[in-house]
């Protein structure tokens, strides 16, 4: 139910005239968020708002993919392993990451002798690997 002042007439808010709400407007001041706004008088476009306790909004811009390493620490820029992405921009850093800087790859059901080949393991559900120096890691990632 809205507010209803006994004072107006027939019941209804008195108008308001653009002029005047635009000189109210003109004097608020930032909402704080414990009064439920923003803090901040003024936005970046295209920024994505981040929480900041009982302080003005924080504001997170950038290129790239959003990710956070850890809780509470979003950030913009190349998608590391550690959160599904490759960690690398170019096709060639992926084919060095990946050990195929010689190219290629190997399908078959045991660990192929070239440790520079990408192995797609047909034994194991045909899981890709590559050789980290030491061992045959599984790669993490979905490819379509």
């Amino acid at each position: 139910m809205a507010y209803a002042n006994p004072g107006w007439t027939n019941g209804a808010a008195p108008a308001i005239s653009a002029e005047n709400l635009n000189n109210i407007s003109n004097t608020l001041e930032a909402v704080p968020p414990e009064n439920g706004g923003t803090g901040r008088s003024t936005l970046t476009s295209g920024a994505i708002i981040t929480g900041n306790g009982t302080d003005p909004v924080g504001l997170l811009s950038g290129t790239g993919a959003v990710y956070a390493n850890t809780s509470n620490s979003p950030q913009f820029g190349t998608l590391p392993v550690s959160c599904g992405g490759t960690g690398v921009t170019t096709y060639d850093a992926l084919r060095t990451a990946l050990g195929l800087t010689n190219g290629g790859f190997v399908a078959s059901s045991t660990a192929p002798d070239d440790t520079t080949k990408l192995w797609i393991d047909t034994g194991n559900s045909g899981i890709m690997k590559y050789y980290d120096g030491s061992v045959w890691v599984p790669v993490r990632g979905a490819f379509a």
